[in-house]
C-alpha cells in the first residue's frame, strides 16, 4: 500500500514522487498540538474520545507534518527507516535525521541508510553489559520556533503505529524567549524540572566516549539553550544501563 506524502492527498507512484516540486507550507502544516498525552491512530478505526477532557489521536505522519521539523533525532529499539521517512512530509524529508539504536541493530541500519538516505545518521547507544537492549522511545524535533519532545510507547515501525493502540507524550518548548536568552536561566524555576531531567538522562545515558555522544551532545546543547520549558510541571522518570552505587544509586 502506497502512503501519501501529506494527510488527505492521494497516493503517489515513485515516478510522481520523484518529480514532485517542493510544496509550499500552508496554514494546516502549523496547527498546534496540545501538550500532554495523545493516542496513535489505528488504521481503519474511527476514534471517538471518551475521556474528559478528550484525548486526541494522531498518526505519525500527522504529528510530524504539524511539527514541520528542520532537524530531528530518534531514540528507539526497532526502526524501519523507509517507513519512517515516509512519515515526514515531502518538504521535510531531506532535513538532518539521527537514529540512535542499540549496538546490535546499528550496523545493519547504518548500512541501509548509507545506501538510501544520505541525510540520515545512525549511531549506537552504549551497552556496558552483554545482556539488555536499548529500549528508549524518545524523539526530539527542532522547528523554526520551538523544540518538541515526543515520548511514546511505540517502535518506529508501521505495525506499531498503524495497527496497535499506542500512546505518546508531547511537549512544545518555544525558542523565542524574552531578551533573546536561552532557557538555562529558567531551569532553576519549579516548572522546567522536566527539562533538567531530560538533559540529565541524555548526558548520562550517552556519555563521552560512546558512539552516540557527539550526536546526542548537540541536542543536549539545544535543550540547554534553545527551548523554554517554563510551564511544564511534568516529570521524567528514566534509567540507563550502568552499575549504580552509593549516592547515584538512589535515583534508580
Amino acid at each position: 500500500m502506497k502512503r501519501s506524502n501529506e494527510p488527505g492527498t492521494p497516493p503517489e507512484t515513485p515516478h510522481q514522487s520523484a518529480k514532485k516540486p517542493k510544496q509550499a507550507p500552508t496554514a494546516t502544516h502549523y496547527r498546534t498540538i496540545p501538550n500532554g498525552i495523545h493516542f496513535s491512530k489505528v488504521r481503519g478505526l474511527d476514534f471517538t474520545p471518551t475521556t474528559t477532557p478528550p484525548i486526541s489521536s494522531l498518526s505519525l505522519l500527522e504529528l510530524v507534518s504539524r511539527l514541520n521539523p528542520t532537524a530531528s533525532i530518534h531514540f528507539n529499539y526497532c526502526i524501519d527507516p523507509s517507513w519512517l521517512l515516509q512519515q515526514y512530509p515531502f518538504r521535510c524529508r531531506q532535513s538532518p535525521i539521527t537514529l540512535v539504536v542499540g549496538p546490535d541493530q546499528a550496523g545493519q541500519l547504518r548500512a541501509q541508510c548509507e545506501r538510501s538516505f544520505p541525510n540520515v545518521t545512525v549511531t549506537a547507544a552504549r551497552m556496558p553489559f552483554p545482556y539488555g537492549t536499548h529500549h528508549s522511545k524518545l524523539s526530539l524535533f527542532e522547528s523554526s520556533d520551538a523544540l518538541h519532545v515526543v515520548i511514546s510507547t511505540a517502535n518506529l515501525v508501521e505495525s506499531d503505529w498503524d495497527r496497535k493502540t499506542q500512546a505518546f507524550y508531547y511537549w512544545r518548548a518555544p525558542t523565542a524567549m524574552k531578551g533573546g536568552q536561552g532557557s538555562g536561566g529558567a531551569a532553576a524555576e519549579p516548572g522546567p524540572k522536566f527539562q533538567s531531567e531530560l538533559i540529565e538522562y541524555l548526558t548520562l545515558a550517552y556519555p563521552s566516549g560512546s558512539s552516540a555522544h557527539k550526536s546526542v551532545g548537540a541536542w543536549v546543547e539545544k535543550l540547554r539553550g534553545g527551548g523554554d520549558f517554563t510551564g511544564c510541571s511534568d516529570r521524567l522518570v528514566w534509567s540507563y544501563p550502568a552499575r549504580h552505587v552509593s549516592v547515584s544509586g538512589d535515583g534508580f
